[in-house]
């Protein structure tokens, strides 16, 4: 079996089922004995003799199974009775989806007998396979057994090639999620074609030669009398489902066509890439790194656009009904509360009542879950097509321009809770930093850091300072003097460099001793606590979203540098030598750029709750 999941087989040239009547266990098929004359009459034949399932007999005629029923296979037949559920509109069905729906989803392979007691924690008896893939459960004892919930009005009606059980009710057809989403009597009803499409549109179809039967070689070519046709699908495998697995438990969110179109158009403006897209890098000429320009061609950037907008909708739109998250849409009790769903992607989401109240009508039931069908994606954008990025300092160097880098990690556990102060150490023990330090004393270190997987999109930039407070070799901890330089390219290919400025916000709520002046391009870094630093708010108008040149990330650059020339170690007006008042060398963990959306509710939420 090759890696693809199978999602089904077709046979071309003969019937559903006629191919299984020879090749059947005898164990199960032999003819039972039994006194009573409808014991030693067909299932056909004492279902054809039954007045109260006449309309059974006509559809099962029209499905094309009753030879199926007149066979020595042995089988199992849950017959509802006429009038107990909606003949006309069955009958209007088309042949397969008749076999599919109704006739197949009343019968089994085998014998299945309502005799003791069957409850659900015997799975072995109380769990049934019908011929079309549906699983059913068959309970009770003691002369009151159902089959899907519906109650047995005659049980165990005997016939020389099966066993006959009288319903009080059809038991209810479901289609899987796989079907849900290929077939169209079940999909378009619904209004969910574009999802519909789009999971159509990856099938694969291939000839299983090992599995069809060869026939005559017409015009040099092979042809085959019974061709089986595997289909897989390779959706599936990218979201980690198994959607025709019936028995797999899913909760899925379909959108509707205007909740598609709505979700693109609000997408695709964070991914505007260019044919040509152009980005800073240093690379080693002649023995020394420098700054150059580098770009990145996209062949078709509509085709990539249009991908990873439709990826990004369908990305995160199943959950397992078998996760701890999610075992409460099932109405099972969840270990971990019901304030979180968390996606076949492994993807966690904080707001699954909002998700779920998107839908615009009941639960589609399904044999392997239920659906959602939805008139908008709620989806907070930060947790899903546009997250907050962080770029560490040791995975995003690029080049030091002077001095030496130093890598270093810090175990969380053995730093103070004053140093900490304002810093989420949720999840983590340790956080790893790059020291970039002086390698002679009169050179002033500074280092070029990518910002990779940036957005058409506006952030807000923070830098995550480690203080000098970290080194025990250090009596006296320096506070740094930093400057900030970003380099980016616009859409018409020219180079931006923006100088970030001080801001009021950049020391908000920060209790430093001493004052800083708004609008200078030196940001004064604390030496005694790890510092999320705002640096400032930058709108970019182009996608870098995954784009190398030559193994080299094509996106942003940021310059950080120290704020002060040796030119300018003396400060006169204050009376100091700044090389001794500062750190020449500085210790930055990462850069985290938060997009705009996740900004304004974080700012909603504080105003709140002020």
């Amino acid at each position: 079996m090759n890696s693809n999941r199978h999602i089904g087989r077709m046979t071309v040239a003969a019937a559903l089922l006629a191919a299984t009547a020879c090749t059947d266990f005898n164990d199960y098929n032999e003819a039972v004995d039994d006194a009573t004359p409808q014991g030693g009459k067909t299932l056909w034949e004492n279902i054809a003799a039954n007045a109260d399932i006449s309309q059974f007999r006509s559809l099962v005629e029209q499905a094309g199974f009753a030879d199926e029923l007149k066979a020595a296979h042995y089988r199992t037949v849950w017959a509802p009775k006429d009038g107990s559920y909606d003949y006309e509109a069955l009958a209007r069905l088309s042949t397969a989806d008749l076999q599919k729906q109704f006739v197949l989803n009343h019968i089994a392979d085998y014998s299945h007998n309502a005799t003791g007691t069957l409850d659900k924690a015997d799975e072995a008896n109380a769990k049934v396979k019908m011929l079309n893939g549906k699983v059913y459960s068959f309970l009770g004892s003691a002369g009151s057994y159902t089959f899907d919930d519906v109650s047995i009005a005659k049980a165990n009606q005997p016939s020389s090639n099966g066993v006959l059980h009288i319903l009080n009710g059809q038991a209810a057809y479901h289609p899987s999620l796989y079907e849900l989403l290929t077939d169209s009597t079940q999909y378009a009803p619904l209004g969910i074609d574009s999802m519909a499409t789009l999971v159509k549109g990856y099938e694969l179809r291939k000839l299983d030669e090992s599995a069809s039967v060869i026939g005559p070689i017409v015009d040099g070519r092979q042809t085959y009398i019974d061709s089986v046709i595997v289909v897989t699908n390779q959706l599936t495998e990218l979201l980690n489902t198994r959607f025709d697995n019936e028995d797999s438990s899913y909760t899925m969110l379909i959108p509707t066509d205007a909740a598609w179109t709505k979700a693109y158009e609000k997408i695709k403006p964070n991914y505007n890439f260019l044919p040509t897209t152009k980005a800073t890098v240093w690379r080693m000429v002649n023995g020394s790194m420098q700054e150059q320009e580098a770009s990145h061609t996209t062949d078709n950037v509509a085709y990539l656009t249009d991908s990873i907008i439709k990826r990004w909708i369908t990305n995160d739109l199943v959950f397992s009904n078998n996760n701890g998250y999610n075992k409460w849409l099932t109405g099972e009790a969840s270990r971990l509360g019901s304030d979180t769903l968390r996606s076949t992607m492994y993807n966690k989401f904080s707001n699954p009542r909002q998700l779920l109240a998107a839908a615009n009508g009941d639960i589609v039931p399904l044999s392997n879950g239920q659906a959602y069908i939805v008139d908008s994606l709620a989806y907070l954008p930060w947790e899903s097509y546009a997250p907050e990025r962080t770029a560490s300092a040791l995975a995003n160097a690029t080049n030091i321009v002077q001095g030496v880098e130093n890598p270093q990690s810090v175990n969380l556990a053995n730093v103070p809770d004053s140093i900490l102060e304002g810093i989420d150490t949720r999840n983590r023990t340790s956080l790893s930093y790059l020291y970039v330090e002086p390698d002679v004393e009169a050179n002033l270190p500074s280092a070029n850091f990518y910002l990779p997987y940036v957005l058409s999109t506006t952030y807000d930039i923070y830098c995550v300072f480690m203080p000098t407070c970290l080194d025990d070799t250090i009596n006296t901890p320096k506070p740094n003097l930093l400057k900030f330089d970003l380099s980016y390219y616009d859409e018409n290919g020219a180079k931006k460099t923006h100088s970030f400025k001080v801001s009021e916000r950049s020391y908000a709520g920060k209790n430093y001793p001493f004052e800083t002046t708004v609008g200078v391009d030196s940001f004064y870094v604390d030496p005694h606590h790890i510092d999320s630093l705002y640096l400032g708010t930058v709108t970019f108008p182009v996608c870098y979203y995954g784009l190398q040149d030559n193994g080299v990330n094509i996106c942003p650059n940021i310059l950080v540098s120290t704020g002060f020339r040796r030119t300018d170690w003396w400060d006169r007006a204050a009376g100091i030598r700044k090389r001794d008042y500062y750190a020449h060398g500085f210790r930055i963990a990462s850069f985290v750029l938060k997009p705009k959306e996740l900004v304004e509710h974080e700012n909603l939420y504080k105003d709140e709750n002020e």
